[in-house]
């Protein structure tokens, strides 16, 4: 294999490794109403309703990425 190749392949997994360590792992009620597009209040709501599941620490509300993603693939699709 030659040089270039080879630094063209370690460039790459090092790409990949940084956009593995990026993704968030959690978000503030903040956060995700960014990330979602729904507001506060709505998220809220889902919470309290127990469709979306949230997590505390102190006086922090936030929801684990994979339970923000699941509630999103839960709601109901557009018909078409």
């Amino acid at each position: 294999m030659s040089l270039v190749k080879l630094n063209y392949a370690t460039d790459q997994v090092e790409s990949e490794q940084a956009s593995v360590r990026k993704e968030k792992l959690a978000f503030g009620i903040d956060d995700l109403e960014e990330a979602s597009g729904f507001g506060r209040s709505t998220i809220y709501e889902q919470i309290k309703a127990g469709n979306l599941r949230a997590r505390k620490l102190g006086r922090r509300t936030f929801v684990m990425a994979d339970d923000a993603k699941a509630w999103l693939e839960s709601l109901p699709q557009k018909a078409a």
